[in-house]
């Protein structure tokens, strides 16, 4: 049984209702960079203009310590107002279960006012599963300018061409990829490498599983050999980095490149030499959403608030300053039309702009597979010992189990 399946049918949720705190919006979440902090302002701001005071509960770690804080508050009866939470199918449960609230507006038409993609993602009856705050794109990729210009080469079009530079570039002084030994990394590098390997037809079949992972067995070797032709370039063994040092690694010149998802861009160095794309190669974006979902409190009040909350939100430019504060694309349909320009900020826009398909990594089993792709991929990088050939065959057993 899942665990929130188990939480629902032990706890039947009694003692809510007692548990409703006036005015406030207790905001549980794990977002701790600078970038991520000044977007937590900007939902600040938007609240306190529908009239709740916004108190954070912070979580240290990922999603995953996120949903066990959250598990762990419902169960002892002191959840939240609001927590932070990926798109994804299980909101459904947690709503049909009571333990959460759908989003619900008379003022706020959200067929026209969010992209179709956003929509779709989280539309239910009467309203949505969560209040979708702005969009990431997973495959994207930083470089910097300045370490290419170093070694007289241009900036690459593809993962093929940065591993063909990686020797110049290591001769400079430059790491050509800033790699790092957190799972959750890899997690994020494997699907961005084979995203420019793949058609957004392939990318799509792979997602969904609706295309034998043997046929994509060629690229995935692809993306293991380029994997294992970077780490030869890194420290050994990987150090730790967070995606924050990363962006000052990269911005510093330190390094070449880092492929990780535009939330990168708020943490890079303003006066830093960069080119910030899609993953090179790619005609797919592979997005997140970040999400903000509500406890049922059982109090009419609250929920009042929390509905001028979401129409300020949507209405007022809240959805518009969050975005240019944590990086990505806005989740609203009328910041769509305007002209990106050179900064890394606007190339997500140009990124989602130029791309053939928006893919949302979602759902269960999508994200149980990301979670042994990147462990897999971490543990491939780190013994340095595998043939890629073997990682390939290796992968697709594991994914065959799945």
């Amino acid at each position: 049984m899942r665990p929130w399946n188990f939480l629902c049918a032990a706890l039947g949720l009694a003692g809510l209702a007692e548990m409703a705190l006036a005015e406030d919006l207790r905001f549980m979440h794990f977002w701790a960079s600078p970038g991520e902090l000044r977007a937590v302002e900007e939902i600040r701001k938007s609240a306190a203009r529908a009239g709740l005071t916004l108190t954070e509960a912070p979580v240290p770690g990922d999603f995953t310590d996120l949903r066990s804080a959250m598990l762990a508050s419902v169960i002892s009866k002191t959840p939240p107002d609001a927590t932070q939470w990926m798109v994804g199918d299980e909101l459904e449960i947690l709503i049909g279960s009571e333990v959460l609230i759908g989003v619900t507006s008379d003022r706020v038409d959200f067929p026209t006012v969010l992209l179709p993609e956003i929509y779709d993602a989280v539309k239910r009856p009467g309203g949505l599963t969560s209040l979708p705050l702005g969009i990431h794109i997973e495959n994207f990729v930083v470089f910097n300018t300045e370490a290419f210009a170093k070694v007289g080469l241009p900036v690459p079009r593809s993962w093929a061409e940065l591993l063909d530079a990686a020797p110049a570039l290591d001769r400079a002084g430059i790491q050509p990829l800033v790699m790092s030994s957190q799972s959750w990394q890899m997690q994020n590098l494997f699907p961005n490498i084979l995203s420019s390997l793949l058609s957004a037809e392939d990318f799509r079949g792979y997602l969904n599983d609706t295309l034998p992972p043997e046929t994509l067995r060629p690229q995935m070797e692809e993306t293991f050999r380029i994997l294992a032709g970077l780490r030869a370039y890194a420290p050994t063994p990987l150090p730790d980095i967070g995606h924050v040092a990363g962006a000052e690694m990269v911005s510093r010149g330190e390094a070449a490149a880092y492929g990780l998802g535009d939330f990168l861009v708020p943490e890079l160095l303003p006066s830093a030499a960069l080119f910030c794309t899609l993953s090179p190669g790619a005609s797919v974006v592979l997005m997140g959403v970040d999400g903000m979902a509500f406890v049922n409190r059982h109090d009419a009040g609250k929920e009042r608030l929390i509905e001028a909350f979401v129409y300020d939100f949507y209405m007022n430019g809240g959805a518009t300053d969050y975005v240019r504060a944590k990086g990505g694309v806005s989740v609203l349909a009328a910041d769509q039309g305007k002209a990106p320009d050179g900064s890394c900020a606007s190339q997500s826009q140009r990124g989602w702009n130029e791309a053939t398909a928006h893919l949302l990594l979602s759902g269960d089993a999508w994200q149980n597979h990301l979670r042994i792709v990147g462990k897999f991929t971490a543990d491939f990088v780190a013994d340095g010992t595998m043939p890629p050939a073997q990682a390939a065959d290796t992968l697709l057993r594991l994914m065959g189990k799945m």
